[in-house]
């Protein structure tokens, strides 16, 4: 995961969405939302106790314009599911938000989310400016 989240390579094992919006709060500084969103219906769910179970890793990393790392979070997520809830998963799909303290500049945003169960893992990057 450090590997994938420091690089520039995307991979594509599951269907993960990245959805930046920036919460403006004051003119020298801001807030940047980075939301992932992972359809659910391609994880691998094992079994215990009745439940479906897996875990999500999701790390969010900002750099700056020149490449250099500024900050990251990391985000795990054990899920531990009902049948009931399983099927609103697979309906719905799963998202963590991180949010980032920001100035005015250029940024690029890394998201790179792995599951437990099947080691599947997937990596994008979205350049985003905060305007002064």
């Amino acid at each position: 995961i450090r590997q994938a989240s420091l690089s520039e390579e995307e991979w594509n094992d599951l269907p993960l969405e990245l959805q930046t919006r920036l919460i403006q709060s004051s003119k020298k500084s801001a807030q940047l939302s980075v939301v992932a969103h992972v359809d659910a219906r391609q994880l691998t769910f094992g079994k215990e106790q009745g439940l479906s179970v897996n875990g999500l890793t999701f790390v969010a990393v900002l750099f700056d314009r020149n490449g250099k790392y500024i900050t990251g979070q990391r985000q795990l997520v054990n899920l531990r599911l009902s049948d009931a809830t399983l099927q609103d998963v697979l309906r719905s799909g799963f998202q963590v938000e991180a949010l980032f303290d920001v100035a005015p500049g250029s940024y690029l945003v890394r998201e790179v989310v792995r599951e437990a169960q099947g080691g599947q893992m997937s990596a994008l990057s979205r350049k985003v400016e905060i305007p002064d």
